[in-house]
């Protein structure tokens, strides 16, 4: 241990985490040998020495002035645990630096530190998909790149092909590129507030398409003489339109790492004009695993197809429903934000046989059916959804207030306040297949269909 206790009055280096790692590991073991008393401590510390001497072995390797340490670094890890791609990748560049002649603290200070920090380290995605963040980016950057999906398994040979062929004799201006291209992906999820960027890709986060990434790191990186941002936003409305016209009617997601990829030799002919040509292209796919659905489609699941935790998950469900309310307003509407906290609440409750009786297996049948479609379904507070509860609508045992009026009292949403203003007197089967319909209509204006765009 440092004779004078933990380090102290120095300048801290943030990407220098050794000191840190020092002053924990001595302040660790002073506490726990002092902790039984001054008496008790040189026992304590003789045996942290002599588990230290006996269990933990030190390997210091001698380098020559012809070895190379990448080299040696890379062969070594290649028989115990594996490493990531993204160390292997580190590793590659940073031999190939030397081989150059080029400073690697400076290469490391003013450029790779920055893929260093936590953020890249932290885990994203679930199950066996879960990943460092740099290892996602890798991914979504190489598949930019080649323009076809990668294999997680094939990234660090994949990396080191287009290494050898890109970065021939400069390796700071490969480094520089592929570093900035990580900011841009980084920046994905840091637009500006209010932005309709900002929207986009807290919706495509939603809806869980992350094959989009690479398309749109190929957009995202370019400067704006090359795409304008105001075409970008364009080509980013036709997806998310395309995006969720598909979610509504729950089609086929598997092949849309193949479709994005597509999609990257599309706009790359000409990234100029890349929403003209995603347009052509969009609404030449008629299979079902690109077509890009029609008013009619929409607007009848809207209408008849259950949605709620059947068609769509919760937060796909919430996400359609913000996106309406969203719609319905106007420039002269208030900016009220839609916090993520928002429950979705069943206007004719799930179990709504107490206040809500029909007669006859048919009608019961038919109730059941519309429970779950869009036009039954609002959002609400926690609170709000709370109070609501299986109440009636328009009328109610004394000392228990219906929902209308509920609705009508606390909600500012236009949801809901169109809601309490169109129907009045009754909520039934019919009532909710017109409401159905009207969101409907918000839905296909909210996101246009092919035939929509000029």
């Amino acid at each position: 241990m440092h004779p004078d206790g933990p380090v102290a009055n120095r300048t801290d280096d943030p990407n220098n985490t050794i000191d840190e790692a020092f002053e924990f590991f001595d302040t660790e073991v002073r506490d726990w040998a002092l902790h039984e008393g001054a008496q008790e401590a040189e026992r304590r510390l003789e045996t942290v020495a002599e588990v230290l001497w006996s269990g933990v072995s030190l390997v210091v390797i001698d380098l020559g002035d012809g070895d190379e340490a990448q080299v040696i670094f890379e062969t070594l890890n290649a028989r115990g645990t594996p490493l990531l791609a993204f160390d292997l990748v580190k590793n590659l560049v940073f031999r190939r630096a030397q081989e150059e002649g080029l400073s690697l603290d400076a290469l490391h200070s003013d450029v790779w530190s920055k893929l260093e920090v936590r953020y890249w380290r932290e885990l994203i995605g679930r199950g066996h998909r879960q990943r460092p963040r740099s290892e996602q980016f890798l991914l979504h950057w190489l598949t930019m790149r080649e323009g076809s999906e990668i294999p997680p398994a094939e990234m660090f040979r994949r990396f080191d092909s287009r290494f050898q062929a890109e970065a021939d004799g400069d390796v700071r201006s490969f480094v520089d590129s592929f570093c900035r291209d990580a900011g841009v992906w980084k920046g994905f999820g840091e637009q500006p507030e209010r932005s309709y960027e900002r929207l986009f890709f807290q919706r495509l986060g939603e809806m869980g398409v992350l094959t989009a990434h690479p398309l749109l790191l190929l957009l995202f990186r370019s400067n704006p003489e090359e795409l304008d941002p105001r075409r970008r936003r364009r080509l980013l409305r036709m997806l998310e339109s395309w995006l969720v016209r598909r979610m509504i009617l729950k089609l086929n997601t598997r092949n849309y790492g193949d479709t994005f990829s597509q999609l990257i030799a599309v706009v790359g002919q000409d990234l100029s004009r890349a929403d003209d040509l995603t347009l052509e292209w969009l609404r030449a796919q008629t299979g079902e695993s690109a077509m890009w659905p029609n008013d009619a489609a929409v607007i009848d699941a809207c209408v008849s197809v259950p949605m709620y935790q059947r068609q769509l998950n919760v937060t796909r469900t919430k996400l359609l429903l913000a996106g309406i309310e969203l719609g319905m307003r106007t420039d002269l509407s208030e900016e009220i934000d839609l916090p993520p906290t928002l429950h979705i609440e069943h206007v004719l409750p799930q179990t709504w046989s107490l206040h809500w009786p029909v007669r006859g297996e048919a009608a019961e049948e038919c109730r059941h059916r519309h429970v779950h479609v869009l036009g039954n379904l609002t959002l609400v507070t926690k609170r709000l959804n709370s109070t609501l509860s299986n109440a009636a609508w328009v009328s109610m045992p004394e000392g228990r207030t219906p929902k209308r009026e509920t609705l009508n009292k606390h909600s500012v949403l236009l949801l809901n306040r169109r809601l309490v203003d169109g129907w009045p007197e009754r909520w039934d089967e019919e009532t909710i297949d017109d409401r159905g319909r009207q969101l409907a209509s918000v839905a296909v204006d909210v996101w246009p269909g092919p035939s929509a765009w000029e």
